[in-house]
C-alpha cells in the first residue's frame, strides 16, 4: 500500500513539473548579426532610446539599429577627437536629457548627445556622469504581462507567469521555439513588446510574442470566404463548401444555417428588404420568398454577363450594380413591373476591367470599381449615358503601382484605400489624387498581400493580409503588426472578408475560422517608435553605416562652418574649369548603350535549335510548321500541347520527344517562349494595355503573363516598356 502511495505521488510530482514546463508562449524568432549590419556578434547590453531606436553594446563598437540599418560607431585612436577610446562598450544608459552615456572596459566614460548624434565634451561642460549599477548586463525583464524573462549564460532562455503558475524554458533543443544559441548575455522588452536578446557569439535575438489577448476564434476548421452584414441585425458568414450561417450583428449565436451547391460570394439587402445573393458560378439570386435566378446566356439579349458574382451595390441613386468576375459590371434595371430584371454591361473591353473584385462609393456619389486593370472612377449618372466618362488608375498612367486591385475601402475622414497586389496599399482622397503608399519594405508592412481593410471606432485602419493583420494610424501613418492566431494558419486572411461589428470589434474570415478583434486593447497609446521591420538587409547587401568618430570642437564653430562652405565652392569651380567633360554624363550614355544592346538581345531572343549544326531539311520543316501553327493559335486560351500534336498531326508521346530533341525545349516551353516574344513586341510597338496584351498572346491571367515575362526577360511588362520609350 505504501509503495503504491509512493508511486501515486511520484506521478503528480512528475505531472505538476510538465504542466510548469509546458510551452505556452508563442514567439517568432529574427537574428540579427554582423551580416546584417551589426558592429559584433557579442552583445552586452541592448537599450531603446526615446526616439525609439534599438541600441546595442557590442566587444567592438556601438551600434544603433532604427529597424532599417544598423549605425556602428567605432574607435578613433586620435585623442585631439571625441569619440569611442575602447572598442569593448560593457554599458549604455540614456539620462533625461536625451544623452546616450557609454561605458567602456577601459573604465572610460563617453556622452552622445542624441538630438545632435554628436560626442560632446561633458567634463569641460561640467555634465556629472549618471551613478550605474557598474557593467553589469541586464538579464533579467518584465513583460506587460508581468512574466519575467530571464537569460542565462549556458542554459538557455526561461519565462515566467507567477500569476499562472506556470514556468518554461526554451533551449537550442526545444520541440517548440528553439533558440539558436543557449548563451545569453542580457536581454530587453522595447515599447512594443519586442524582445530583443543579447547573445554572446551570435547576435541579437528578436523576438515577437504571438499575442491571442483581445482575440476569440469562431468557426474553426471552416475556410471563411464571405463576411457581410444583412441590415442592422444580422451578419452572414459564408465558407468556400457553399454553407452560409446567419448570426446576430455581434457573431454570437447562429440563427440559420442554408447549403448550397455553390460558394456564395457576396449577400446583400437592398433598400427595400430583398435579398440578392451573388454565387462563384451559378449567377445570381434576388428575392425573399420566391426567388428569381439569373444565370449568363449569350442567346438573351439582356442577361447578366457572367456567372461568377463578386461584388453588389445599391448606389445613393437607387439603382443596383452587380460586378461579374469576368463578365465586367452589370446595371440591373427592372422590367414587367419588378418581376424580371435585365442587365447592362460596362466595362468588359478588356479581359482585366472584366474582373471585378470590390465596389465602394465616395462621399461625391461616385463608383470606385477594383478590377485586374485598375480601379475605375465613375459617375453613374453620367456613366449610364458616356461610357467614356471615368478616371481610370492604372499602372499605364502611373496612378497604381500593381493593376491587381482586391480590396477597396471608403474610410470615415472621406479618403479611398486601395490594395495593390504584391506593392501593399495606396491612399487617395475623393478626387482621385494620391494621399500616401504603404509598403511592405519602405512602411513595415506585415505583408504586401492586402486582403482586405476594416476601419475601427477610433479611427484605425485594420489592414489583413495573406500574412498577419497590420494596424494602420491615419494621423501618424504609424503600422503595428499583429499575428494573432493559435496556429499560424489563422494568419491567413480571405479576400473581401472583414466587417466591424456592432460593438466596435473587428472580424476577419481566413482559411480556418473567424478571427474577432477587440481593437480597443491594441489602441491604447501610440508606441514611441517604428521598430517594426523585419528586413534588414537590402539586395544581398547590408544597409549598415559606419561612423569612426563624431567631432564637437571649435571646428564645429559657425565661422568654421562658414570657412569649409567657402572652399567648397572653391573647389566646385575649380572642377568645373579643369573637368568640363562630365563622366557621369559619358557614363550614363555608355550605360544607356549596355542597357540597348542587353534589350535588343533580349528581345531578339528566340527558339534556338539544339542542333544547330547538324540540323536537316525535315528538322527545319518541322520548325517553320510549329512557328506557323503557332502564329495562328497564338491568341487562344485554350491551346494546349494536345492541340499542338494534333495540329502537327502526330501523337502526344512522339511529338513531345520530336520537339524535345530538335529545339531542346518542350512543347509547352516551346508555346510560352513564342508567346512571351509576341507579347514583347506588342509591348514595344503599340500603346495596348498588358490586359489586353495578355488577351492578345493567349493568356487570361495578367499576373500569370507578368510572371512568365519576368522570368523571360528579367524584368516585368511595365519596365519593359518603359526602358524601350527610354
Amino acid at each position: 500500500m505504501k509503495r503504491n502511495i509512493g508511486i501515486t505521488v511520484a506521478t503528480l510530482v512528475a505531472f505538476a513539473f510538465t504542466i510548469l514546463s509546458w510551452s505556452s508562449t508563442e514567439f517568432q524568432l529574427q537574428q540579427l548579426t554582423t551580416a546584417d549590419g551589426l558592429a559584433n556578434n557579442t552583445v552586452r547590453k541592448i537599450i531603446q532610446d526615446s526616439y525609439g531606436c534599438i541600441w546595442a553594446a557590442t566587444s567592438n563598437g556601438l551600434s544603433r539599429y532604427d529597424g532599417r540599418m544598423f549605425v556602428n560607431y567605432r574607435v578613433v585612436h586620435d585623442k585631439s577627437r571625441l569619440g569611442l577610446t575602447d572598442q569593448r562598450v560593457m554599458n549604455i544608459i540614456e539620462d533625461s536629457e536625451r544623452r546616450l552615456w557609454i561605458y567602456l572596459r577601459n573604465n572610460d566614460v563617453v556622452c552622445l548627445d542624441l538630438r545632435t548624434d554628436r560626442f560632446i565634451d561633458f567634463k569641460t561642460r561640467h555634465i556629472s556622469v549618471p551613478v550605474t549599477n557598474g557593467t553589469t548586463s541586464a538579464t533579467m525583464a518584465t513583460d506587460s504581462k508581468g512574466r519575467i524573462w530571464q537569460v542565462t549564460g549556458n542554459d538557455g532562455l526561461y519565462i515566467k507567469d507567477t500569476s499562472a503558475g506556470t514556468s518554461e524554458h526554451f533551449t537550442t533543443q526545444s520541440h517548440t521555439n528553439p533558440l539558436p544559441t543557449n548563451s545569453l548575455k542580457c536581454i530587453f522588452i522595447d515599447s512594443e513588446g519586442v524582445v530583443w536578446i543579447g547573445t554572446d557569439n551570435l547576435g541579437i535575438s528578436r523576438l515577437r510574442v504571438i499575442e491571442n489577448d483581445g482575440v476569440e476564434y469562431m468557426l474553426d476548421g471552416e475556410n471563411i470566404r464571405m463576411l457581410l452584414p444583412l441590415g442592422d441585425s444580422h451578419i452572414a458568414v459564408g465558407n468556400r463548401n457553399g454553407t452560409v450561417w446567419i448570426y446576430d450583428s455581434m457573431l454570437t449565436t447562429c440563427q440559420n444555417t442554408m447549403h448550397y451547391n455553390f460558394n456564395t460570394y457576396y449577400l446583400a439587402m437592398a433598400p427595400d428588404g430583398t435579398g440578392w445573393r451573388g454565387t462563384k458560378g451559378d449567377g445570381l439570386y434576388v428575392g425573399n420568398e420566391h426567388t428569381a435566378h439569373y444565370l449568363h446566356n449569350d442567346s438573351v439579349v439582356g442577361s447578366l454577363s457572367h456567372n461568377e458574382i463578386y461584388a453588389i451595390h445599391f448606389d445613393s441613386d437607387g439603382h443596383t450594380w452587380v460586378g461579374t468576375f469576368g463578365g465586367g459590371l452589370c446595371l440591373a434595371e427592372s422590367v414587367n413591373a419588378g418581376e424580371t430584371l435585365r442587365f447592362t454591361t460596362f466595362l468588359d473591353h478588356d479581359y482585366g476591367s472584366r474582373r471585378i473584385r470590390a465596389i465602394v462609393e465616395d462621399s461625391l456619389s461616385m463608383l470606385w470599381i477594383a478590377t485586374s486593370n485598375g480601379v475605375y472612377r465613375l459617375d453613374p449618372r453620367l456613366f449610364k449615358a458616356d461610357t467614356t466618362i471615368y478616371t481610370h488608375l492604372s499602372t499605364y498612367n502611373s496612378t497604381l503601382l500593381n493593376d491587381e486591385v482586391r480590396t477597396l475601402l471608403r474610410a470615415s475622414d472621406g479618403s479611398i484605400y486601395i490594395s495593390e497586389a504584391g506593392e501593399g496599399f495606396a491612399i487617395f482622397n475623393s478626387n482621385a489624387h494620391l494621399i500616401r503608399r504603404v509598403t511592405e519594405l519602405g512602411d513595415s508592412l506585415v505583408n504586401s498581400m492586402v486582403q482586405c481593410f476594416v476601419e475601427d471606432d477610433d479611427g484605425m485602419i485594420w489592414v489583413s493580409t495573406e500574412f498577419g493583420v497590420s494596424r494602420y494610424n491615419p494621423a501618424t501613418g504609424h503600422i503595428s503588426n499583429y499575428f494573432m492566431s493559435k496556429n499560424m494558419l489563422n494568419n491567413v486572411y480571405s479576400e473581401n472578408c472583414g466587417m466591424r461589428l456592432a460593438d466596435g470589434r473587428i472580424a476577419f474570415g481566413t482559411n480556418n475560422g473567424v478571427a474577432i478583434i477587440t481593437p480597443h486593447i491594441f489602441n491604447q497609446g501610440e508606441p514611441t517608435s517604428g521598430i517594426d521591420r523585419t528586413e534588414v538587409t537590402i539586395g544581398g547587401q547590408a544597409p549598415r553605416r559606419d561612423i569612426i568618430y563624431i567631432v564637437s570642437q571649435w571646428w564645429d564653430s559657425p565661422w568654421a562652418i562658414a570657412s569649409y562652405i567657402t572652399i567648397a565652392v572653391a573647389l566646385l569651380v575649380w572642377w568645373m574649369r579643369v573637368r568640363r567633360n562630365n563622366r557621369r554624363f559619358y557614363h550614363a550614355i555608355a550605360t544607356l548603350k549596355t542597357q540597348k544592346e542587353v534589350m535588343r538581345e533580349r528581345f531578339t531572343q528566340d527558339v534556338k535549335l539544339r542542333r544547330k549544326a547538324n540540323t536537316d531539311a525535315s528538322e527545319a520543316e518541322f520548325i517553320k510548321r510549329a512557328d506557323d501553327i503557332v502564329a495562328s493559335e497564338i491568341d487562344n486560351p485554350e491551346f494546349t500541347s494536345d492541340n499542338f500534336a494534333e495540329h502537327m498531326n502526330m501523337g502526344r508521346t512522339t511529338f513531345f520527344v520530336r520537339m524535345k530533341t530538335i529545339t531542346g525545349y518542350t512543347p509547352r516551353e516551346y508555346l510560352n517562349l513564342k508567346r512571351m516574344k509576341r507579347a514583347a513586341e506588342l509591348l514595344t510597338t503599340t500603346t495596348l494595355s498588358i490586359g489586353e496584351i495578355s488577351d492578345r498572346v493567349g493568356i487570361n491571367d495578367q499576373l500569370y503573363l507578368s510572371r512568365m515575362f519576368r522570368k523571360q526577360y528579367g524584368c516585368s511588362p511595365s519596365k519593359w516598356r518603359k526602358q524601350v520609350t527610354r
